[in-house]
């Protein structure tokens, strides 16, 4: 949803001037024919194919697979995924990596041992968004002797499931105010509204990462003089100050804006999310 702020401005003269897919599983005895070597690992169910990001921004590909493990050592995702490929297109996906602690729904790598059943999970780092991933998983038959295609499979990204962080904390926009610093520096003044939606005390400053940009260049963080007219010095001691829970305060924040008149576009970031999750996308009109 595209947002837009109407901004009003203010001069200041300074005093120095998927869930589980049906799929089709190859390396499993059918109704009838002659039947292959017995795989090491069996694949049950594909429970769940889903996307989610990572924290440096990386959008992650993943599958929890229930197996059944018919050998006599332990199995874990990562076994799987060592003689495995997942691409899309012509290219080969890295394998990933993400915090299964913090993400609800998600299986984790977790031990599969000899002879028992139990859910693994896999996760490669996506080249893009748009193109359908095919997984392609071996593994030796119970004799060590021969590989064996547990799995070829193309997953449409459209069908996966999207898992993404929930923000512990709201913020709202109340204006924004082209100013000057007396100076000669034009100057984006911010009103916000901060409210801590989680267990923990938490401060705007420690919750919120804000990345604004104007012309494509990222704008950094300025300052009011002293008796500016819009200064306040409560509101901008709030960025620091700890709430509890359910409790809103009112946030002052300046930025040095490098063109009076051009758009900003601002984003605001869940600074402690595993996928770094943006929880206000907006732009805001200046002219």
């Amino acid at each position: 949803m595209e947002h837009r702020i109407t901004v009003s401005r203010r001069a200041f003269i300074g005093a120095a001037g998927v869930g589980a897919a049906a799929i089709g599983v190859a390396g499993c005895s059918g109704g009838g024919g002659i039947a292959g070597p017995t795989p090491s690992v069996e694949i049950v169910e594909v429970e769940k194919v889903f996307t989610v990001g990572s924290y440096d921004g990386a959008m992650n590909f993943g599958l929890d697979i229930k197996i059944k493990n018919n050998g006599d050592t332990e199995v874990t995702g990562s076994y799987l995924a060592y003689d495995g490929e997942a691409t899309q297109g012509d290219e080969k996906l890295s394998d990933s990596y993400i915090s299964t602690d913090e993400i609800e729904g998600i299986a984790g790598d977790d031990n599969v041992n000899g002879g028992e059943e139990g859910t693994v999970e896999l996760v490669w780092e996506l080249k893009n968004t748009d193109d359908p991933v095919t997984v392609v998983l071996e593994v030796y038959d119970v004799n060590y002797e021969n590989k064996v295609e547990i799995l070829n499979e193309t997953y449409d990204l459209a069908d996966a499931e999207a898992i993404e962080s929930e923000a512990p904390f709201e913020v709202t926009v109340n204006s924004a105010t082209v100013t000057d610093d007396g100076e000669g520096t034009s100057l984006l003044v911010l009103d916000l509204t901060y409210t801590n939606l989680g267990d923990e005390p938490m401060s705007f400053s420690s919750a919120v990462e804000m990345k604004l940009f104007q012309n494509g260049i990222e704008l950094q963080s300025g300052y009011l003089p002293y008796n500016h007219p819009a200064s306040d010095d409560t509101k901008e001691q709030n960025t620091y100050t700890e709430v509890q829970k359910d409790t809103s305060v009112p946030v002052l924040e300046v930025y040095e804006l490098v063109d009076a008149a051009a758009p900003v576009e601002m984003q605001l970031i869940d600074w402690n999310s595993y996928d770094q999750r943006v929880v206000l996308d907006t732009t805001i009109e200046l002219s």
